[in-house]
């Protein structure tokens, strides 16, 4: 016997047809006839007198039904009350943070929590403030200081940018990257809406240097492919940078540190409990592997 079965019983009980309750139940009525039959077989007891079109219900029946809805009404408090217990946190970030910093966390939360749900959204800097203003989330994992009067921010950590280079190229034999190393120079950029490398041509711009803008992607392994054929330099996070590295390529910083990401997280304040969790248990991860 199962709750399937039962809750096929009591519709029929109720309905007195099969047609009705196959409809409700968006089955056959051969499956519904199936499983009453399967439940009889089991119990050893005619449940349904089938005359003609007429469904009659048995004693046998009349004494399972008040049984039946017991246990039904058991099976449904205790799924409900399962639901209702278990939280749910929802996280809109920019893509690549989760990747390469946060993965050791969150695979850490999955093990102390498995009762909550995290729910985790990778879009752009833009994409994700959206949807925190329309509560659409529970917190916005963000390259920038973001907060109104109704939104409170906290920085997290720095994710410096760096240059990703082929060994061949002559600049490679530089310690560090200046701004007009970077005057025509083939560029590809960790673009499309991320922040970091808009505010980054842009302020180029504004000192008359002009890089050769060959390719913007928020796929990183399109830009190394680029590098590693030494069609240009890469502009992309320190932690994408040591990923993708091979022996054919140098990492260099920056000299301008205004190119760093300032990874921020931000929040509306009446956080649930099951948020309030989350947000704690990342400040103290952070604090405690991350350099600020």
């Amino acid at each position: 016997m199962n709750i399937r079965q039962l809750q096929y019983f009591v519709a029929v009980y109720n309905q007195k047809s099969f047609k009705h309750t196959a409809e409700y139940f968006s089955v056959s009525p051969q499956g519904i006839n199936k499983m009453i039959k399967s439940l009889e077989d089991e119990l050893e007891e005619k449940l349904f007198q089938r005359n003609g079109n007429a469904i009659v219900p048995t004693s046998a029946a009349d004494e399972l039904f008040s049984h039946a809805l017991r246990l039904l009404e058991e099976f449904n408090f205790i799924e409900s009350h399962y639901k209702q217990r278990r939280g749910k946190v929802t996280v809109c970030s920019i893509d690549s943070i989760m990747d390469f910093y946060l993965m050791d966390f969150l695979t850490d939360f999955f093990v102390r929590h498995p009762d909550l749900d995290l729910k985790i959204i990778e879009t752009t800097n833009d994409g994700a403030i959206e949807q925190l203003r329309r509560k659409e989330c529970d917190f916005a994992i963000l390259q920038e200081n973001f907060c109104t009067s109704e939104i409170q921010n906290d920085f997290l950590f720095t994710s410096p940018f760096v240059i990703l280079i082929n060994t061949k190229n002559p600049l490679s034999q530089k310690d560090i990257f200046t701004d007009r190393d970077f005057d025509k120079l083939p560029l590809a950029g960790r673009g499309c809406e991320y922040v970091i490398y808009d505010r980054t041509m842009k302020r180029l711009l504004s000192k008359n240097i002009h890089p050769i803008n060959i390719l913007e992607s928020n796929n990183e392994r399109l830009l190394v492919n680029l590098v590693e054929k030494n069609l240009a330099v890469a502009t992309v996070n320190e932690a994408v940078a040591h990923h993708y590295k091979t022996e054919g390529m140098k990492i260099l910083p920056i000299k301008d540190s205004s190119v760093n990401d300032q990874i921020s997280i931000s929040y509306y304040p009446d956080l649930s409990s099951d948020a309030l969790l989350f947000y704690k248990e990342l400040k103290n991860w952070v604090q405690t592997h991350l350099s600020t």
